[in-house]
């Protein structure tokens, strides 16, 4: 990865520095176009899927993160595939 690349440089020209600003101002711009897609498209339709299976009764009591979440994928279908993403301030 390229803006991997230059992270990793102890001494970087100043047109690297700038390829870097860059880059990170893109990754920004693209993780925020990305979550704003997730909270209008994708959360409103599994809240609803699951909203109605809860009020089908396919919850079975456990309310563990993990099993709402298989709970989720099985409401779905078989032709769908879950992600689940850990998103911190730490990339190193």
């Amino acid at each position: 990865m390229e803006s991997a690349g230059l992270q990793a440089k102890a001494v970087r020209a100043s047109e690297e520095e700038a390829q870097l600003k860059a880059l990170n101002s893109s990754i920004e711009q693209e993780t925020g176009e990305m979550l704003a897609f997730f909270a209008t498209t994708i959360s409103p339709e599994l809240a609803w899927k699951s909203g109605a299976a809860q009020a089908a009764g396919a919850s079975d009591g456990d309310n563990s993160t993990q099993s709402c979440f298989q709970n989720t994928l099985a409401i779905l279908g078989p032709h769908v595939m879950g992600i689940r993403l850990l998103l911190g301030d730490n990339h190193a």
